[in-house]
């Protein structure tokens, strides 16, 4: 349920720190859900330099002076403050391309590289939209897997969005999507749907699914049309009964159009 707009200060600011209410509806699209019973009516300013591990950002605020309203990130996370140039990560780009700061004290690490994303440096004096770790610590994170929207991107007709498990931060047109049992079942008939001239068709055995394809739409996938061959490809369902599809065609991440 949407929360009333709140006016906050910081000690030491005469600026003002707008807390809306964080995207709902058509306009959350990409915005992961709060764990169940957080609010933007937890939300405290804090700076960047001030936060706590364990505090949860949600957002920034937007640049001063005066009047600031909340910028929400679509994927809030859990703080995890380090010096700059001393993190544990594996030189990710962000901190690759703060290396020549000339004044690193000025900046600190919040949050640490992982498979999906890089650090996230920022001044110490940025303000940010956090809820305290002693309060965060009473809703517990959604169960649910994060989950990223993906469109066929060519070569051929285009299809899509499907849902499927969230891309890595190093994750390619080419790399392979994790779509459920029902997913793959839509993507299926979207593919046979289209006829033999698309070059693609797709069935089941048992619950394998069978993805086909034309000599010469393996001409379209190749940089040299002489070179192409009819195949297919089996797609087995993992342990946790998902289907990995990759490299049949090109993926990208569906974005939703401007209001």
């Amino acid at each position: 349920m949407p929360h009333a707009t709140q006016t906050l200060t910081l000690p030491g600011s005469t600026d003002r720190f707008i807390v809306t209410a964080r995207p709902d509806g058509a306009a959350a699209q990409g915005h992961q859900p709060l764990p169940e019973g957080m609010t933007t009516a937890h939300i405290v300013p804090a700076l960047a330099g001030d936060v706590q591990p364990g505090d949860v950002v949600l957002g920034e605020f937007e640049a001063g002076p005066g009047i600031r309203t909340t910028v929400y990130l679509c994927t809030p996370y859990i703080a995890d403050p380090h010096q700059l140039h001393q993190c544990p990560c594996d030189d990710c780009e962000e901190c690759e391309e703060y290396a020549g700061l000339a004044y690193p004290e000025g900046y600190v690490c919040l949050r640490l590289s992982d498979t999906y994303e890089s650090c996230v440096i920022l001044s110490r004096a940025a303000p940010l939209a956090v809820v305290r770790h002693a309060v965060a610590a009473q809703f517990p994170p959604p169960a649910d897997p994060e989950v990223d929207r993906f469109v066929i991107d060519g070569p051929g007709p285009l299809h899509g969005p499907y849902e499927g498990l969230r891309a890595p931060r190093t994750w390619g047109p080419w790399d392979k999507v994790s779509i459920s049992q029902e997913v793959a079942e839509q993507l299926a008939q979207d593919l046979n749907a289209d006829g033999a001239g698309s070059g693609l068709t797709a069935e089941w055995k048992a619950d394998w699914l069978v993805i086909s394809w034309t000599a010469y739409y393996q001409g379209m996938l190749s940089a040299d049309r002489r070179y192409g061959a009819a195949g297919r490809e089996v797609v087995e369902p993992d342990a946790d009964g998902r289907y990995r599809i990759g490299r049949l065609w090109r993926w990208a991440l569906h974005e939703e159009p401007s209001a």
